[in-house]
């Protein structure tokens, strides 16, 4: 691992195991754009999914793991793919700024979609960037 690696992990992952520890112990606080996200999206079949707390907390909880792995260098590939799969979720349901008709809470949600499409970005790159193909020397 490069020393960029050793530095850039852990930046990447902070945000992802303090967000995460933040929602699987205080999951209620997040419920409300869950809920309503799911009730747009499946309807009457929303009751056979477990309550958005214990999704939040499901969710935190791999954030943690995950962003505890990928800070230590301890399997960083996949530990990324976590991240991003969980990302995606969280940011449609998090930061819907195309909702809202307030101009600062349109700006506020559009800034934290963006910037969670750089995490996005980043963890890609941790993911699956860097390769080195195989010479055929």
């Amino acid at each position: 691992m490069s020393v960029i690696q050793a530095v850039a992990r852990p930046l990447i992952a902070s945000i992802f195991v303090v967000g995460g520890f933040d929602a699987a112990t205080k999951p209620e606080g997040k419920a409300a754009p869950v809920d309503k996200f799911i009730k747009q999206r499946l309807g009457d079949k929303a009751s056979s999914l477990p309550p958005s707390p214990t999704l939040i907390r499901a969710d935190g909880i791999a954030k943690v793991l995950a962003g505890t792995s990928l800070a230590l260098g301890k399997a960083p590939r996949l530990s990324a793919t976590v991240l991003a799969a969980s990302l995606i979720p969280t940011t449609v349901v998090g930061h819907p700024y195309w909702e809202h008709d307030d101009p600062a809470a349109k700006a506020m949600h559009r800034t934290h979609l963006l910037k969670n499409a750089g995490l996005l970005g980043g963890l890609l790159l941790v993911a699956f960037g860097g390769r080195k193909k195989k010479s055929s020397d």
